[in-house]
């Protein structure tokens, strides 16, 4: 799905605005990044930029499921206990710790984005999809080019 000139915008400066500091490491919302993360299609281009400049694709996740969570994200490397993809992480991910639902085991950060509701609304009515849709869009559309 395209994204309008201005949503485009907006969520640039979403990313720009959003507070981006790297948690200290101690990992306890690490079981919350679980199962299929969905994005924009120009996010799912940031992801898949940044692996191939750090050496690979995203792979899907060789670990079982976990707690009630499920199987850990595609992105989750649960050895290192880090996002694969930090800098250039989804909206979704960026808005952990942030917002009231989404809140910092530690209570590390307080609620810092009062209308992350709102942001979900309108990031909603952009159509985020799966990394693997992307994926296999982006496959289909190689096919019917050539």
């Amino acid at each position: 799905m395209q994204m309008s000139p201005e949503d485009s915008a907006r969520l640039r400066r979403l990313w720009d605005e959003l507070p981006n500091e790297e948690c200290n490491g101690c990992d306890a919302c690490g079981e919350k990044c679980a199962g299929d993360i969905a994005m924009t299609h120009w996010e799912f281009e940031q992801a898949r930029s940044f692996l191939a400049l750090r050496g690979g694709p995203a792979r899907p996740p060789e670990t079982p499921a976990r707690g009630a969570f499920g199987p850990p994200c595609r992105f989750r490397d649960d050895i290192a206990g880090r996002c694969r993809i930090y800098p250039v992480r989804p909206l979704i991910c960026r808005l952990f710790g942030l917002v009231e639902w989404l809140p910092c085991p530690l209570g590390r950060w307080g609620v810092r984005v009062p209308d992350g509701i709102e942001i979900m609304r309108w990031y909603a009515e952009l159509g985020p999809r799966t990394y693997e849709h992307w994926l296999s869009a982006s496959v289909k559309n190689v096919h019917t080019e050539t």
